[in-house]
């Protein structure tokens, strides 16, 4: 008598997965076809105001943020720039993001066009490649003049807040799971986009009422983020496949780093307000600095989509936090040298500061702490946030020597549990041996599963399921 299993359908409930709604793919395909000429119509139309907003010096009053004065002429004259200079390096930053999104939203319709949620994805990068186009406070500076535009760039920006909210909650694979999620979509709908149109469009309101509803918009979709975050991170610990969890690393990470770097210009601008001053060197590449750090998000959204290399993310996370640390506290102590000892210098010595042998010296100390610093900074990284590196044919050498040399039973099963810990690292481990006089009971036959695989198969499985992707990694 045989015992038989049945093993649930995983093929046929990804078939159903896999499945477009094809009411939502119609609808999504006609959007996308509809929007895509006039968003190139709009990037082609921005390009030229960018170049001009750069090139014109202003003198009056009603002066954009980020265009440039008599003071930044002065500026860059001491720095030995021309002003044909800055315009060619801030117009080549946002034409290659430009170029990047539409390159993007392109290669995801062209792979994924039966796709609905993909192509969702799609119009997201179809969108930036129209606001990495668009000047910045266009709106402030020619609204005046043509009614038309302020209406176009008050919808592109809704457009643009909205489709974030909207893909950031259904991604990766277009469901809103849990249920609760659906109050994201909800509550921007009817709050924050409504309070978003009404605070640019053109309207009989007074001022401080579109500021206030601007405000509104401004932390309604700041909440939505932060909720989405928080959905994503739940989904990963709670119904993620492998798969979808590496998709969420690779947005998560290169969104986080977007959102840190406007953090910190945000907070940089409150604390240091003459940096950003209308004019100043930070204001004119701040804007083309930050689509920079946005198009990093568009290419987590490219690999995310396209499925490739997916597994690279952790590495990628890895490196970022060693060197993004080494570097840090590099530059720490190598400026902490440079001070202290120009100061020693100049209290044994009278010299004024900026003795050049300081600096040889801290650089050279500087050269002879990288290896060991990163060294250690490496392996501090992956005992808190991975398991740890072994070699596995040093581990089964050595259990395959123990078992020839150790006799006793409870000795193995030391050995055997340490080179378990060794290799897999899991957070706890039992061994369970089945009794003598119970091995030869006919009952127990059915139940008794006997693992035939060597120590190298076993390795060769594990390391084979972690490139194919069937497993994740042991759980805790």
């Amino acid at each position: 008598m045989s015992k038989s299993t049945t093993l649930p359908q995983t093929s046929t409930m990804d078939d159903q997965r896999a499945q477009p709604p094809a009411r939502q793919l119609f609808l999504v395909r006609c959007l996308w076809l509809l929007s895509a000429p006039v968003l190139l119509a709009l990037t082609c139309f921005f390009l030229p105001l960018q170049v001009s907003l750069v090139q014109t010096v202003c003198t009056g009053d009603n002066c954009s943020s980020y265009q440039p004065n008599p003071g930044t002429l002065h500026t860059l004259q001491q720095l030995g720039l021309s002003l044909n200079a800055v315009t060619v390096i801030i117009v080549s930053i946002i034409g290659a993001c430009t170029l990047t999104w539409f390159v993007i939203a392109v290669i995801i319709a062209w792979k994924n066009f039966s796709n609905w949620f993909a192509l969702s994805v799609s119009l997201l990068a179809l969108i930036q490649t129209a606001m990495a186009a668009r000047p910045p406070d266009l709106l402030h500076s020619q609204a005046t003049a043509t009614p038309w535009l302020w209406v176009v760039i008050a919808i592109l920006i809704a457009l643009d807040d909205t489709i974030y909210v909207i893909v950031g909650t259904l991604f990766p694979n277009g469901r809103l799971t849990p249920r609760w999620t659906r109050l994201i979509l909800l509550s921007w709908l009817v709050i924050g986009l409504p309070c978003d149109l009404l605070s640019n469009l053109p309207s009989p309101l007074p001022l401080e009422w579109q500021n206030w509803l601007g405000t509104v918009s401004s932390y309604c979709w700041l909440l939505c983020i932060a909720a989405i975050i928080g959905a994503q991170i739940y989904r990963y610990r709670r119904l993620y496949r492998p798969i979808e969890r590496q998709q969420t690393k690779w947005v998560l990470f290169f969104g986080g780093i977007a959102l840190l770097e406007q953090a910190t210009g945000e907070s940089l601008s409150l604390i240091f307000p003459a940096l950003f001053a209308p004019g100043s060197l930070c204001s004119l590449f701040y804007y083309p600095i930050t689509k920079l750090f946005l198009t990093l998000l568009g290419f987590s959204l490219l690999f995310a989509m396209l499925r490739y290399r997916l597994w690279d993310i952790g590495r990628i996370i890895n490196r970022t936090l060693v060197y993004g640390l080494l570097t840090g506290v590099l530059a720490l102590v190598y400026f902490g040298l440079i001070y202290a000892s120009q100061s020693l210098l100049y209290e044994m010595t009278g010299q004024p500061k900026g003795n050049p042998l300081a600096l040889v010296a801290s650089t050279l100390v500087i050269a002879a702490l990288f290896q060991p610093l990163r060294t250690f900074i490496q392996r501090r990284i992956d005992k808190r946030f991975y398991r740890s590196k072994y070699n596995a044919s040093k581990v089964v050498t050595d259990f395959t020597t123990t078992l020839h040399n150790v006799v006793d039973l409870a000795e193995l099963q030391h050995q055997l549990i340490k080179a378990v810990e060794e290799t897999m690292q899991p957070t706890h481990v039992s061994l369970w041996l089945l009794p003598a006089e119970q091995k030869n009971r006919p009952d127990r036959q059915v139940d008794e599963v006997f693992l035939n695989l060597s120590f190298d198969e076993m390795f060769e499985e594990k390391a084979s399921r972690q490139r194919t992707g069937e497993g994740s990694g042991l759980s805790s």
